[in-house]
């Protein structure tokens, strides 16, 4: 099960597929949001300020968008991951 940090609570998701997850607020890409956790992890140590404007624009990078008014389908914007939604 995938679950994100939010300042010191633990947030477990609403709704989760295989490459997407739902905290309630939006659909996010588990892709990107690895890869924006590893480039975190990476830089942690790294002198200048802790968070500039490029690591807050990486916060919204995999924020995914359905692919049409039916809700069929979820597409992330940043890698190009798109998965079929079931309704049942």
């Amino acid at each position: 099960m995938f679950s994100t940090e939010m300042g010191t609570h633990r947030v477990e998701p609403v709704q989760e597929t295989d490459y997407f997850v739902d905290f309630g607020y939006g659909w996010f890409c588990k892709r990107c949001a690895a890869q924006a956790d590893a480039k975190t992890n990476s830089s942690h140590g790294t002198a200048g300020p802790a968070h500039d404007e490029s690591e807050h624009k990486q916060e919204h990078f995999g924020i995914a968008r359905w692919t049409n008014a039916a809700r069929q389908s979820l597409f992330c914007p940043n890698c190009g991951l798109e998965e079929l939604i079931s309704k049942t």
